[in-house]
Protein backbone atom coordinates (compact mmCIF):
# COMPACT_ATOMS: atom_id res chain seq x y z
CA UNK A 1 0.00 0.00 0.00
CA UNK A 2 2.77 2.17 0.74
CA UNK A 3 3.64 1.78 -2.79
CA UNK A 4 0.46 2.64 -3.99
CA UNK A 5 0.80 6.22 -1.87
CA UNK A 6 4.15 6.87 -3.71
CA UNK A 7 3.05 6.28 -7.04
CA UNK A 8 -0.03 8.10 -6.16
CA UNK A 9 1.92 11.57 -5.12
CA UNK A 10 3.95 11.62 -7.89
CA UNK A 11 0.83 10.98 -10.50
CA UNK A 12 -0.89 13.62 -8.25
CA UNK A 13 2.03 16.08 -8.14
CA UNK A 14 2.90 15.97 -11.95
CA UNK A 15 -0.64 16.37 -13.04
CA UNK A 16 -1.29 19.59 -10.31
CA UNK A 17 1.73 21.04 -11.67
CA UNK A 18 0.67 20.62 -15.20
CA UNK A 19 4.59 20.01 -16.18
CA UNK A 20 8.05 18.26 -15.41
CA UNK A 21 7.94 18.67 -11.24
CA UNK A 22 11.29 16.49 -11.15
CA UNK A 23 14.37 16.25 -13.35
CA UNK A 24 14.54 14.37 -16.43
CA UNK A 25 16.38 11.07 -14.36
CA UNK A 26 13.51 11.60 -11.58
CA UNK A 27 10.70 11.42 -14.19
CA UNK A 28 12.01 8.00 -15.93
CA UNK A 29 12.40 6.57 -12.36
CA UNK A 30 8.54 8.11 -11.46
CA UNK A 31 7.36 6.83 -14.89
CA UNK A 32 9.15 3.45 -14.47
CA UNK A 33 7.37 3.09 -10.98
CA UNK A 34 4.05 3.84 -12.10
CA UNK A 35 4.23 1.16 -15.05
CA UNK A 36 5.84 -1.59 -12.19
CA UNK A 37 2.94 -0.32 -10.05
CA UNK A 38 0.54 -1.45 -12.77
CA UNK A 39 2.07 -4.36 -14.41
CA UNK A 40 2.42 -5.73 -10.95
CA UNK A 41 -1.13 -5.69 -10.25
CA UNK A 42 -1.70 -7.47 -13.78
CA UNK A 43 -0.70 -10.70 -12.89
CA UNK A 44 -3.16 -10.46 -9.73
CA UNK A 45 -5.80 -9.06 -12.03
CA UNK A 46 -5.26 -11.95 -14.47
CA UNK A 47 -5.44 -15.05 -12.03
CA UNK A 48 -9.19 -13.12 -11.00
CA UNK A 49 -10.29 -12.69 -14.24
CA UNK A 50 -9.52 -16.47 -15.05
CA UNK A 51 -11.03 -17.73 -11.20
CA UNK A 52 -14.48 -16.38 -10.31
CA UNK A 53 -13.51 -17.16 -6.95
CA UNK A 54 -10.76 -14.77 -6.81
CA UNK A 55 -12.68 -11.40 -7.93
CA UNK A 56 -12.60 -8.45 -4.99
CA UNK A 57 -14.57 -5.93 -6.60
CA UNK A 58 -12.63 -3.65 -3.54
CA UNK A 59 -8.94 -4.69 -5.03
CA UNK A 60 -10.56 -3.94 -8.84
CA UNK A 61 -12.15 -0.74 -7.76
CA UNK A 62 -8.98 0.40 -6.03
CA UNK A 63 -6.44 -0.78 -8.90
CA UNK A 64 -8.61 1.11 -11.46
CA UNK A 65 -8.94 4.52 -9.28
CA UNK A 66 -5.61 4.28 -9.13
CA UNK A 67 -4.78 3.23 -12.69
CA UNK A 68 -6.80 6.07 -13.69
CA UNK A 69 -4.57 8.98 -11.75
CA UNK A 70 -1.73 7.56 -13.12
CA UNK A 71 -3.06 7.31 -16.97
CA UNK A 72 -3.56 12.07 -15.91
CA UNK A 73 -0.07 11.91 -15.17
CA UNK A 74 1.49 10.29 -18.39
CA UNK A 75 1.84 13.06 -20.69
CA UNK A 76 3.83 14.85 -17.84
CA UNK A 77 5.53 11.69 -17.15
CA UNK A 78 6.29 10.93 -20.99
CA UNK A 79 6.68 14.33 -22.15
CA UNK A 80 7.42 14.63 -26.21
CA UNK A 81 11.03 14.32 -26.16
CA UNK A 82 12.07 12.01 -23.14
CA UNK A 83 12.10 8.74 -25.20
CA UNK A 84 16.01 9.46 -25.48
CA UNK A 85 16.45 9.76 -21.70
CA UNK A 86 19.05 7.35 -20.35
CA UNK A 87 17.32 4.21 -18.97
CA UNK A 88 13.79 5.25 -20.92
CA UNK A 89 12.40 1.97 -22.97
CA UNK A 90 10.29 4.80 -24.37
CA UNK A 91 10.78 4.31 -28.54
CA UNK A 92 10.99 7.63 -30.73
CA UNK A 93 7.18 7.21 -31.53
CA UNK A 94 6.14 8.74 -28.13
CA UNK A 95 7.25 11.90 -29.85
CA UNK A 96 7.00 10.90 -33.61
CA UNK A 97 3.36 10.35 -33.28
CA UNK A 98 2.04 11.97 -30.37
CA UNK A 99 -1.27 12.20 -30.91
CA UNK A 100 -2.00 8.90 -31.52
CA UNK A 101 0.33 8.60 -27.95
CA UNK A 102 -2.16 10.90 -26.45
CA UNK A 103 -5.43 8.62 -27.98
CA UNK A 104 -4.23 5.73 -25.98
CA UNK A 105 -3.41 7.34 -22.96
CA UNK A 106 -7.07 8.50 -22.82
CA UNK A 107 -8.51 5.19 -23.90
CA UNK A 108 -6.17 3.82 -20.81
CA UNK A 109 -7.79 6.12 -18.62
CA UNK A 110 -11.14 5.35 -19.42
CA UNK A 111 -10.28 1.73 -19.19
CA UNK A 112 -9.00 2.43 -15.88
CA UNK A 113 -12.50 3.54 -14.73
CA UNK A 114 -14.59 1.28 -16.82
CA UNK A 115 -12.37 -1.53 -14.17
CA UNK A 116 -13.31 0.48 -10.93
CA UNK A 117 -16.43 0.07 -11.79
CA UNK A 118 -16.99 -3.50 -12.07
CA UNK A 119 -18.88 -5.15 -9.29
CA UNK A 120 -19.51 -8.68 -10.81
CA UNK A 121 -16.83 -11.09 -12.25
CA UNK A 122 -18.41 -11.26 -15.81
CA UNK A 123 -18.01 -7.61 -15.83
CA UNK A 124 -15.21 -6.86 -14.56
CA UNK A 125 -13.46 -10.02 -16.84
CA UNK A 126 -14.40 -7.77 -20.54
CA UNK A 127 -12.93 -4.45 -18.87
CA UNK A 128 -9.78 -6.54 -18.18
CA UNK A 129 -9.92 -7.87 -21.50
CA UNK A 130 -10.17 -4.39 -22.64
CA UNK A 131 -7.55 -2.61 -20.38
CA UNK A 132 -5.12 -5.70 -21.24
CA UNK A 133 -4.93 -5.18 -24.85
CA UNK A 134 -4.64 -1.69 -24.43
CA UNK A 135 -1.41 -1.81 -22.47
CA UNK A 136 -0.33 -4.49 -24.98
CA UNK A 137 -1.41 -2.11 -27.64
CA UNK A 138 0.85 0.95 -26.56
CA UNK A 139 3.80 -1.28 -25.37
CA UNK A 140 4.07 -2.64 -29.03
CA UNK A 141 4.94 0.82 -30.48
CA UNK A 142 5.85 3.10 -27.73
CA UNK A 143 8.44 0.87 -25.68
CA UNK A 144 11.48 -1.44 -26.56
Amino acid sequence: MRRLGRVAMIATTAVVLGGPAMPDGDVVTARQAAMSYIGSNMRTLGAMARDAGQFDARYVKAFGNAAAVIAQSMPILFAAGTDGLPGSDATPALTDDRAAFLAKISQFEGDARSLAGQTDHAGFGKAFQAFAANCKSCHSVHKY
